[in-house]
């Protein structure tokens, strides 16, 4: 049997770290700020996906 969990909650200060990260990483272009807002979204909702994954596949006590 499968479980469907829901998409954690990201915060929005959360993606506009990240964001900024990336940008930075990128060397500071001018024009490509909704993509890297969208990429900060995704690598987020990852990363908390494979944690309820790895949650859910830890045995119960």
């Amino acid at each position: 049997m499968t479980h469907s969990h829901p998409k954690p909650a990201i915060s929005e200060a959360s993606i506009r770290k990240l964001a900024h990260e990336i940008w930075e990483a990128e060397g500071r272009p001018d024009d490509r700020q909704l993509r890297h807002w969208h990429r900060a979204e995704q690598m987020l909702h990852e990363a908390g996906a494979d944690r309820q994954r790895r949650l859910a596949e830890e045995p119960e006590l």
